[in-house]
């Protein structure tokens, strides 16, 4: 096991401090039993959005754009909570130590948590949307995961570069978080499905692909 992380984090990152921060949050995500709790039930709902993408051939087009992006959100989601811990104290070693790049510690937090979590959810979804739409989804599905990017990286912007597992669950910060969430959810989000809508049904739209 270890052989096999030591091997994927030696092919995503670039540098001793940027592959520590990526084991690290790696271990974590699978040992801490709060981690779990806090971040894994937010997949649940995603069995709701396939069920209704097969079952529901009046809104197909309405219920692939749900099951799309509320993956982009989920893995979004999923990500913000590596910011989190209740041992936040324990933080108190990046201050101390000294970094040159602390944003490789980011890095490698995030690049964890895509391979770990993004890509293989994404391989999910899309292989069972395939199954009904055949080979042509790929083009929405590879849109989606270009969206998840663009999530993350407002995330990273807007997190006045935290650390992984630095900040109290309960403190202001997160509330901070939650807003934006209700933000993106209600106004970024329904422009970016109408942009994806346009170009994946128009012929303008597939001109300009």
């Amino acid at each position: 096991k270890k052989v096999f992380l030591s091997t994927i984090s030696g092919i995503f990152t670039q540098s001793i401090i940027e592959k520590s921060a990526f084991e690290f949050v790696w271990n974590i995500t699978a040992r801490d039993r709060k981690f779990k709790v806090r971040s894994y039930p937010i997949f649940g709902m995603m069995i709701y959005f396939l069920y209704n993408y097969f079952t529901e051939a009046k809104k197909e087009d309405f219920n692939l754009l749900m099951v799309l992006y509320y993956t982009i959100f989920s893995i979004w989601i999923f990500t913000e909570q590596i910011y989190l811990s209740d041992d936040w104290k324990a933080a108190w070693l990046y201050r101390v130590t000294p970094l040159d790049k602390p944003g490789e510690i980011i890095l490698g937090g995030i690049k964890s948590i895509l391979v770990k979590i993004g890509i293989p959810v994404f391989v999910i979804v899309g292989t069972v949307l395939m199954v009904k739409a055949g080979i042509g989804m790929f083009d929405d599905i590879l849109f989606a995961m270009c969206g998840t990017l663009f999530f993350m990286s407002l995330n990273i912007m807007n997190s006045e570069f935290s650390m992984p597992f630095s900040t109290e669950v309960s403190g202001g910060k997160v509330k901070g978080r939650q807003w934006l969430h209700f933000l993106i959810l209600f106004i970024i989000a329904p422009i970016l499905g109408f942009v994806h809508y346009f170009v994946a049904k128009t012929s303008f739209g597939l001109i300009a692909l």
